[in-house]
């Protein structure tokens, strides 16, 4: 069995701004990423994804692959 990294974000929320073009929504998506990168740095395998709201939006996590 193999595994893949899962991430999911739901952007729909006010914190990644009026539309993926706009400055708010590159920055939000960087700070979440970078946060999720921070996590697996120390050694989680799995993360729940907040907004600068700290509104849930997502997932990040390791999953085993059936082959």
């Amino acid at each position: 069995m193999g595994t893949k990294l899962v991430l999911e974000i739901r952007c729909g929320n006010a914190a990644f701004g009026d539309s993926p073009d706009s400055d708010d929504f590159g920055a939000e998506v960087g700070r979440i990423l970078r946060h999720a990168a921070d996590m697996f740095e120390q050694g989680y395998a799995a993360v729940y994804l907040n907004d600068s709201n700290g509104n849930p939006v997502g997932f990040v996590g390791l999953q085993l692959e059936e082959e």
